[in-house]
């Protein structure tokens, strides 16, 4: 009879690296990566050592050789390898890919990227010369008229001359003489005198076209400082002053009003002579009556009703 192992994980036999579920009668579906593999991880051996080895120094001696396409080609070439040889033998290799399909295409991508690039890198063509000289073909001049009409051609390169560099000339450096207090023009025409490019500007910061009268009130950079001929020197210019006022006359006063005419004065009453009666009859006899209140003549004896009227 034979004996079953009871369930539990055990060894997958399909991969080492990992565990598979067995039910007592058959193999699960579930597996899990074995915890001792996974928290040692891969180590490189001897073998490993070997091959990087190998490769590394191959790769130096195509460098040496053939430049930097040659090591392109040679690394992209072992990268390659490794990634095919892990596809068609399901092993590690040297570079460790076993069970990381994402990790295998990848080397391939960039293996075959690096090849392509060594490969436009490297001088292939025969007629390529180094320092960028452009080959030339010769013929080899006949050393007889029996030589040989199928005679190849020479190459002989063009060796091109190495310029000469050039010493950089020093910048010559003038001090900035001082402008304080000169006008516009004359402070712009001394400065250009020296070498300087010269830029206005006003000290109360309005955009300004005409610079007549203004007068330097700063210069920068300040006055003495050794400054590159061609460089910049900026004005700071104030605005001319003012012209006085003219003196104002002062205002002449408003003339008097013209007094009021004053009216001729009404002549005075005549006086009223002092006439009195003694009675009516002596009224009437002088014509007089009546006599009303207010006339020469009138009393109010005379006027026994006291109407206004006397001797009615």
């Amino acid at each position: 009879m034979t004996n079953t192992p009871a369930s539990g994980w055990y060894s997958d036999p399909q991969d080492p690296t990992r565990e598979r579920w067995w039910d007592g009668a058959a193999w699960g579906e579930h597996s899990r990566p074995i915890a001792s593999a996974a928290t040692a991880g891969w180590r490189p051996t001897r073998a490993t050592w070997i091959s990087a080895a190998v490769a590394f120094l191959i790769a130096l001696v195509a460098a040496a050789t053939g430049g930097l396409g040659a090591f392109l080609v040679v690394a992209g070439l072992y990268g390659l390898a490794a990634a095919v040889w892990t596809l068609g033998t399901k092993k590690s290799g040297w570079l460790n890919l076993r069970g990381r399909a994402t990790a295998v295409k990848v080397v391939v991508g960039v293996s075959v990227a690096v090849v392509l690039l060594g490969v436009v890198a490297h001088p292939w063509a025969p007629n390529a010369v180094a320092e960028g000289g452009s080959p030339q073909v010769v013929s080899a001049p006949a050393a007889s008229s029996s030589a040989s009409p199928s005679s190849k051609p020479t190459r002989v390169p063009t060796v091109t001359a190495t310029p000469t560099p050039t010493a950089t000339p020093k910048p010559v450096t003038k001090p900035v003489s001082t402008q304080t207090g000169q006008s516009a023009e004359v402070a712009e025409t001394a400065l250009k005198a020296d070498g300087f490019a010269v830029q206005k500007t006003a000290s109360d910061g309005s955009a300004q076209t005409d610079w007549s009268g203004w007068t330097v009130v700063e210069q920068r950079p300040a006055a003495g400082t050794a400054v590159e001929v061609g460089g910049t020197v900026v004005i700071v210019l104030a605005p001319p002053a003012p012209a006085p006022a003219a003196p104002v006359a002062p205002a002449e006063p408003d003339p008097a009003p013209a007094p009021d005419p004053v009216p001729p004065a009404e002549p005075a009453p005549a006086p009223i002579p002092d006439v009195s009666y003694a009675n009516c009859a002596a009224a009437r006899a002088a014509g007089a009556a009546p006599i009303h209140r207010g006339e020469p003549g009138y009393s109010s004896k005379l006027d026994r009703d006291g109407d206004g009227i006397a001797c009615e």
